[in-house]
């Protein structure tokens, strides 16, 4: 699971397309309560797609790092979904 979400960021960050322009890039809106026009618009731009593969990276050494011995695995890993 880790692994599929570190190489689909790899993905994102060679088709994102890098140029000078400021603000976000690629964006997305998400309405909420549509009858009040209550909406969630996320994106993200040319600094913060590195430290979104960054996290993807350091959350999959983590699960790599767990062994079946790890004291509550189970929880480790929910936690590290939670975290990620």
């Amino acid at each position: 699971m880790g692994g599929l979400s570190f190489v689909h960021s790899l993905i994102f960050v060679f088709r994102y397309a890098f140029s000078y322009q400021t603000g976000f890039r690629e964006t997305m809106i998400f309405n909420i309560i549509p009858t009040f026009t209550i909406s969630l618009r996320m994106g993200i731009d040319g600094l913060s797609i590195f430290f979104v593969v960054l996290t993807n990276l350091f959350i999959f050494l983590c699960i790599l790092s767990l062994s079946p011995a790890t004291y509550k695995l189970n929880e480790a890993l929910l936690y590290l979904f939670f975290l990620q």
